[in-house]
């Protein structure tokens, strides 16, 4: 449940709430959570985590005063040069893709969801989920793809709840 403004659609604002003992609702500020590592390139501040009507990004804590904005990087550590992480981003099209932090530095780019599967070939520590549609029974089917470029290894996607019940039998 949430309050929001009565002036909508001219406001867009709302505020999440909850019930007192006396019935009356109370607005609730979300705490705030920082990205441990990320800091801000205008005043050197803590990064904190912000859910926007696009998804979640990373806000300089002292905004206003400060308006340092960065996207909010994913757990994948880009497989050319293995030092920036993946960021989703959207092309012109409008279409989704995965840029390396590093960027202008590294201008790699990968156009395919990154997902935690280890390739059977390079031991890569994530691969790239493709899906398709067959021609043929028009059901979607998915594989993955290594992005290393020397491998480029192509296998069957694994289940990630069967992977999580194998490792609590372990």
């Amino acid at each position: 449940d949430f309050l929001a403004c009565s002036n909508y659609p001219v406001c867009k604002s709302t505020k999440n709430f909850k019930l007192n003992k006396k019935g009356k609702a109370e607005i609730v500020e979300p705490k705030k959570t920082y990205h441990p590592t990320e800091t801000c390139s205008l005043c050197n501040s803590k990064m904190a985590i912000i859910k926007g009507k696009n998804g979640k990004f990373l806000s300089c804590d002292n905004y206003p005063t400060c308006k340092g904005v960065k996207p909010m990087p994913l757990d994948f550590t880009c497989a050319t040069c293995n030092v920036g992480k993946l960021i989703p981003r959207k092309s012109q099209a409008g279409k989704e893709f995965f840029g390396c932090s590093r960027y202008p530095e590294c201008k790699q780019v990968y156009w395919n969801k990154p997902v935690n599967q280890t390739c059977s070939k390079c031991n890569h520590i994530w691969m790239e989920e493709v899906t398709y549609k067959d021609k043929e029974t028009k059901k979607k089917k998915t594989f993955v793809v290594c992005p290393v470029s020397t491998c480029k290894n192509k296998e069957a996607r694994k289940d990630p709840a069967s992977e999580k019940k194998k490792e609590d039998k372990k």
